[in-house]
């Protein structure tokens, strides 16, 4: 997600004593309501860990060897290179940590966001093979997601679309998201981290994929990147005046 301040979304004031019953009872049925979907998030979960497929997810582990992969440096590179969701799931994917993979991504620290255009280039300077699977999640891909909102009307600037959009890897229906820092199966990411993502932008009403891409070859491959990583890559704290 590119770096932009939170969309305020208002503050609902707690009921009084003073407060009218069919007030109470609309606050307590919303709070009802609020336990019921945090309830029903965990019992999601709950079930996705009863299920083998869970196992893959190395839950809570970093940089493993056997299973999907979550980078360990993903702070690290956030601090020095102001690393984000692209160069994460572009690591996560490719089995690499974020600092490597940062010599792909030269639009960073001075631009900290990844253009679909921008990510064709990595992937290709990479020698990542992939293919372009439209509006679709790949299987094992990337995939950048659109949130949906007053924004993507065609009278609106696309800027404005565009700033609302987030890069997560994907994989046999999980996601790995930077802001899990892991992988999470699709249907717990939607209760557990898209609202989240939702709650920051007033009028967020869903998502989409705006483009995916799918990984052929490469993810697992032991062949070295075509393109060597540099030394001396600019860090953040580089742009500081002296």
């Amino acid at each position: 997600m590119r770096d932009k301040s939170a969309d305020s979304c208002g503050k609902r004031r707690m009921p009084g004593i003073s407060q009218p019953v069919e007030a109470r009872s609309k606050w307590f049925g919303g709070l009802r309501r609020l336990a019921a979907g945090l309830w029903n998030s965990r019992r999601q979960l709950a079930m996705a860990q009863s299920s083998a497929e869970l196992r893959a997810l190395n839950l809570g582990k970093r940089a493993q060897p056997h299973g999907l992969y979550s980078p360990a440096d993903v702070n690290e590179a956030a601090a020095n290179y102001r690393a984000n969701c692209g160069p994460a799931s572009f690591a996560a994917i490719t089995r690499r940590s974020v600092t490597d993979v940062m010599t792909f991504f030269d639009q960073f620290p001075v631009k900290p966001w990844t253009t679909k255009t921008q990510m064709r280039v990595a992937m290709a300077s990479a020698n990542v093979k992939w293919r372009e699977c439209g509006r679709e999640l790949p299987s094992i891909g990337l995939a950048l997601i659109q949130l949906i909102g007053p924004w993507c009307k065609p009278s609106i600037h696309p800027g404005a679309s565009l700033a609302r959009t987030h890069w997560v890897a994907v994989e046999d229906g999980a996601f790995y998201d930077i802001n899990w820092e892991g992988w999470i199966p699709q249907d717990v990411w939607e209760q557990l981290v898209f609202v989240s993502l939702r709650d920051r932008y007033t009028g967020c009403s869903g998502w989409d994929v705006l483009v995916g891409f799918e990984v052929v070859a490469g993810m697992n491959s032991k062949e070295p990147f075509a393109k060597p990583f540099r030394v001396g890559r600019r860090k953040a704290e580089d742009l500081q005046p002296a």
